[in-house]
């Protein structure tokens, strides 16, 4: 029998700051009007001093954080804490790294528009994208928001424009049909327990966890050995009601706006509202089952203290955001913010096209390909460098450590299957080669004498004689970006032997 447990009155959340902004701005919130983003003249054009210009807006924005924290909670009932360390910081870390860089910028001919979409789900720290319209050198970078975000919007905006960075904004409505891959196939964060771990932490971290974003802990995989334990604890701090959801799992626990359905019938949709979150619980036997069942994750919250196995598990993932023992930590330097954005891009530039012989061809060529160890691949892609004065020096991808008090953060950045590149630099192409990805390449001009020595080192390339074009039906990702994604994985040092 379930005791009810203790109850505490809530805490209200200071949004005095958000209220006034509102007050300072009477017309903040228009009728959502429709936009013609097609037919709107885009001027281009190299912003000087951009990255004084980015570390100004950074300082602004560190300066405005309790205001942004207190709109999102007003508007969007967003935790405060979530908004703070999460959202903002990698929005912080974002701007900061493209601040620093030295590295060349490639965005320019693959972002054609200047808008970022903020819908009524979109995180806040997707607009930090606004690094990319500016370095894509357009001269104005255009906000597509919602009525619900206008106040966050027209915050951001007249920061950027005291930072010298030139920014409108559209009001227009966004309805679930309009949120993008990203949000609604990436957007979320799944929960691992396995057998040896401090199950009791990764409880309190679950049960804590926010609702309704991208930081959100949708789904939980427990390791078999370790489910009644897990329940147990859950048991301890959540009421067990039965109700009509109860009928496809074996258990139901309620815990503030959290259901945690137990053995979910997966096929089932248990759908979530704003005011209630379902959180289906599942088990697994082994690394292999577990690695089957998480298909697309942003984030993932691994909790173990096997070394080796939170290593493969971890680094098998497909996710871009890994937590061992830990949840929502973000230290480390700047670039770490890649681990979200880059992810992102990647998502917002994807094409499908048909499973051509070309394409056939070149996956072939990619699967011989990343057998070579990568220090091999460089060394091949280099080897007709050599001597050739002013091409001799590429600057490869490294990885990245940080080591902290407490933490260690390792990212490095992962290759994708097939990306089209058109007419780009040789640096970005051998980068993304030497990665592992495989590459479909077009050029209006002459092909270089280095491509045609890339052929024969059979390395994984491919020319086209047309641009490649988006097919509705396609059944090949094709990614327009060349820079791949980056993994981050993080480890807290504190519990990794508490149990």
């Amino acid at each position: 029998m379930n005791l009810e447990p203790l109850k505490f009155d809530t805490m209200e959340v200071n949004t005095s700051l958000a209220k006034k902004f509102f007050e300072d701005h009477p017309n903040l919130v228009e009728q959502p009007t429709k936009t013609d983003l097609e037919n709107d003249t885009y001027l281009r054009g190299a912003i000087e001093d951009l990255p004084d210009k980015f570390k100004k807006l950074v300082k602004l924005i560190e300066k405005n954080t309790d205001l942004f924290c207190q709109l999102e909670y007003l508007t969007r009932k967003f935790p405060v804490k979530t908004t703070k360390n999460n959202d903002l910081k990698l929005l912080v870390n974002y701007l900061n790294y493209h601040s620093i860089c030295n590295e060349p910028v490639t965005v320019r001919n693959i972002i054609k528009i200047p808008t970022i979409t903020i819908s009524d789900t979109t995180p806040l720290l997707n607009l930090g994208l606004i690094a990319d319209v500016f370095l894509a050198e357009f001269k104005e970078a255009i906000l597509i928001s919602t009525t619900r975000n206008v106040a966050v919007c027209t915050l951001f905006k007249e920061l950027c424009e005291e930072a010298g960075l030139s920014v409108r904004i559209k009001i227009r409505s966004l309805d679930s049909a309009s949120l993008s891959y990203f949000e609604k196939d990436w957007g979320s964060c799944v929960g691992i327990i396995t057998r040896r771990s401090d199950i009791e932490s990764a409880v309190d971290v679950f049960l804590n966890a926010p609702i309704m974003n991208i930081w959100a802990v949708k789904m939980i995989y427990v390791e078999e050995s370790a489910i009644e334990r897990f329940k147990q604890l859950i048991g301890s701090k959540a009421i067990q009601k039965t109700e009509k959801i109860s009928h496809f799992s074996t258990d139901t626990y309620h815990y503030n706006n959290k259901v945690y359905l137990f053995e979910f019938i997966k096929d089932t949709v248990a759908q979530s509202t704003p005011s209630q979150m379902y959180i289906p619980i599942l088990t697994y036997r082994t690394v292999k089952d577990l690695l089957s069942l998480i298909k697309t994750s942003l984030c993932v919250s691994l909790w173990s203290s096997d070394v080796a196995e939170s290593n493969e598990i971890a680094n098998s993932l497909k996710s871009s955001i890994v937590w061992i023992n830990d949840f929502g930590n973000f230290n480390g330097s700047p670039r770490i913010a890649q681990s979200y954005f880059s992810r992102l891009n990647l998502t917002n530039n994807k094409i499908q096209t048909k499973l051509t012989p070309t394409i056939q061809h070149l996956m072939k060529l990619r699967s011989e390909w990343v057998k070579k160890d990568i220090y091999v691949r460089r060394e091949l892609v280099l080897g007709y460098l050599k001597g050739i004065k002013g091409k001799n020096t590429i600057n490869f991808d490294m990885d990245i450590v940080d080591i902290g008090k407490d933490f260690m953060c390792v990212g490095k950045v992962m290759p994708v299957e097939i990306v089209y590149l058109e007419d780009i630099s040789l640096h970005d192409v051998l980068r993304a080669i030497t990665r592992g990805s495989g590459v479909l390449y077009y050029s209006k001009g002459d092909i270089d004498e280095y491509y045609s020595y890339l052929t024969k080192i059979n390395a994984p390339i491919v020319f086209l004689d047309n641009e490649l074009s988006d097919s509705y039906d396609g059944e090949v990702s094709v990614y327009k970006i060349p820079s791949g994604w980056t993994k981050a994985i993080w480890t807290s040092f504190g519990t990794i032997f508490a149990n």
